[in-house]
């Protein structure tokens, strides 16, 4: 894989994840500074009711807003977001005209240190209201929320999944990330658990990734960049960063 507009490339280390067989080698480096990230327009629509986003994040700067994954439109409020708040805490919205769901996690993540693995499965059509967007970081399901408003059953997400810019690291203008990424995917149309892409070790209980199956024929080794040069901060020029 090469370097994209400066990036660094790191190894996720064993310490952090690689259960037997699978081991995540390389992350990317967001620079804050610097406004670096990763965008994609999309071609067609998904589903925009039933998704999961799945990666490992490993903070390099703490007490800032910071984006790991949206879209929209508007810098202002036009847009869906999982990020870190200025409290570190983690923060999932959708936002057109109103919320269509909007949840902040009671606790917050402030080890800079640390590889979290963050998995965000939206799944509206479920029956159960606290089912619909379900959280898990290093395999274990948050359910303590500082603010916890659901969306109603079948309601549609503002702009994941529409064919408007999708961003990793970044949000339309705003809170650039300041992080490491590793092992990312963004999976339409199933409402998947942390378990599909990580599993326990089972000597020493450390939350490790592990391989995720396709089951089906996603849209695999899209690139997220589409040019040889760096516009405004966006990276690009690397074929199939994110596979």
């Amino acid at each position: 894989m090469s370097t994209p507009g400066g990036v660094d490339l790191m190894m996720l280390a064993s310490t952090a994840g690689g259960a037997a067989g699978y081991e995540v080698e390389r992350s990317l480096r967001f620079d804050a500074s610097a406004t670096s990230y990763l965008k994609r327009y999309p071609e067609v629509a998904g589903d925009r009711r039933t998704f999961t986003w799945s990666g490992w994040v490993k903070r390099a700067n703490l007490g800032t807003a910071q984006s790991i994954f949206t879209a929209g439109t508007n810098a202002s409020t036009e847009y869906d977001t999982i990020e870190f708040a200025t409290t570190d805490q983690i923060y999932i919205y959708s936002y057109t005209s109103g919320f269509v769901y909007d949840l902040r996690t009671t606790q917050v993540f402030r080890d800079p240190a640390a590889w979290y693995h963050i998995v965000l499965t939206i799944d509206t059509n479920n029956a159960t209201a606290g089912d619909r967007v379900r959280l898990y970081v290093n395999g274990v399901e948050v359910d303590d929320f500082s603010t916890n408003s659901p969306p109603s059953q079948g309601a549609s997400s503002a702009y994941w999944n529409t064919t408007e810019t999708h961003y990793i690291g970044y949000s339309i203008s705003r809170f650039p990330a300041d992080d490491y990424l590793a092992d990312v995917h963004f999976v339409d149309g199933l409402a998947l658990a942390a378990s599909d892409f990580g599993e326990f070790d089972s000597a020493t209980g450390v939350w490790k990734p592990k391989a995720y199956t396709f089951n089906t024929n996603p849209n695999k080794r899209t690139t997220w960049s589409g040019s040889s040069s760096v516009t405004g901060g966006s990276i690009s020029g690397a074929t199939y960063v994110f596979v």
